[in-house]
């Protein structure tokens, strides 16, 4: 019995065992052995789960190790037991930036750099977060759903490009196999014995042409509609004007427009396009064309349209529908400390109800 007194009290405490599997493990990182010291605070962890230092330096070594996955899920624990720890904020955002969840990595480090303003590590990932989360929120974005292709007036041809020019396709089988085929021309049809006479009659051909001509002016203005560059605007004097509401517009023929707005840089001839939408309709119209640059381009229409012609309400209005359009929230975390400037500046020129106005601008910041 005495015997066992003095082991009892001659054995390390559990702090002192979590201090020396510590000790261990970070002396391990030192010499870039991220297994070893793994070990080490796996150990800590069975002596004491609820202390924040070896799941945080866990996070860090499963970073090292390319284990992306198991560092969120450290770096999780850190934060439930420590919601504003910096590290484990920052070795969660690079852990999920590595996944390509761009989103929650740009939330983190956002968090971090409006907490400490100096930290240059979280600003400079957080920029790098918000160029390749818009690049993949661009390429969600195929150009079949954005540009929808108008029927056709003129005949199918069956021949393909690919058969035109003779070029090898790849077939690609079941088996991933894949196989060069390389397609030929068919040979050219023989001209036709007929005397030229009886094959070419110039006057009836000329009529005919004639006909064609104006069925296809027929056609044409008919699907004028579908075409036309302003096809939701009135028509006065055969010229499209911005000056009433014509039928609903669409997202296709919108994006005519950002795209002209884009190229020209004309921002009361954007000003006047959204003047004309209904406000209402802009979920819809921007559902999968909102980006930075766009939302950023309304408020400036505002500042120098809409706030000069003394249309308050309708840049309250417009504002307010785009703050509706889905991924809008995400576009906010992409703006630029710039960018939010500016909008804030022009908040504060827009006249109408204070609570609303300041609603909308909580949106933007």
């Amino acid at each position: 019995k005495q015997w066992y007194q003095r082991r009892v009290r001659g054995m390390p405490t559990r702090a002192e065992q979590y201090a020396k599997f510590k000790d261990q493990g970070n002396k391990a990182v030192s010499r870039q052995e991220y297994r070893e010291a793994l070990r080490c605070y796996e150990k800590c962890i069975t002596i004491d789960s609820g202390l924040v230092p070896a799941h945080l330096n866990s996070a860090l070594c499963h970073l090292k190790l390319g284990n992306h996955t198991k560092a969120v899920e450290c770096s999780n624990k850190v934060l439930s037991i420590e919601p504003d720890n910096i590290k484990a904020l920052y070795r969660r955002a690079t852990a999920n930036k590595a996944l390509t969840k761009y989103m929650l990595s740009a939330k983190d480090l956002k968090y971090i750099v409006e907490k400490d303003s100096g930290n240059k590590a979280a600003s400079d990932l957080l920029d790098q977060v918000k160029q390749l989360w818009e690049v993949q929120l661009r390429e969600m974005v195929t150009p079949a759903s954005s540009f929808p292709t108008t029927p056709s007036t003129t005949p199918n041809k069956t021949t393909t490009p690919a058969a035109k020019k003779g070029k090898k396709v790849t077939i690609v089988a079941d088996s991933d196999s894949e196989e060069e085929v390389e397609e030929k021309l068919p040979p050219p049809q023989p001209a036709s014995s007929k005397p030229a006479t009886e094959r070419t009659k110039p006057a009836s051909k000329t009529t005919t042409e004639e006909s064609k001509s104006e069925e296809n002016k027929s056609e044409e203005n008919k699907n004028e509609e579908g075409k036309g560059a302003k096809p939701w605007m009135k028509k006065n004097g055969g010229a499209g004007s911005l000056s009433g509401l014509g039928d609903a517009p669409t997202a296709y023929s919108f994006l005519q427009h950002w795209s002209a707005y884009k190229k020209k840089k004309d921002i009361t001839q954007f000003a006047k396009v959204l003047e004309s939408c209904d406000p209402k309709s802009f979920p819809k119209l921007f559902s999968s064309s909102i980006d930075v640059d766009m939302v950023v381009a309304i408020v400036d229409a505002v500042d120098k349209y809409f706030i000069p012609g003394n249309k308050h309400e309708k840049a309250i209005q417009v504002l307010q529908a785009v703050t509706k359009v889905q991924r809008f929230d995400v576009m906010t975390m992409l703006m630029s400390v710039k960018d939010k400037s500016t909008i804030s500046n022009v908040f504060k020129r827009l006249q109408g109800d204070t609570a609303t106005i300041n609603t909308i601008h909580s949106r933007f910041s």
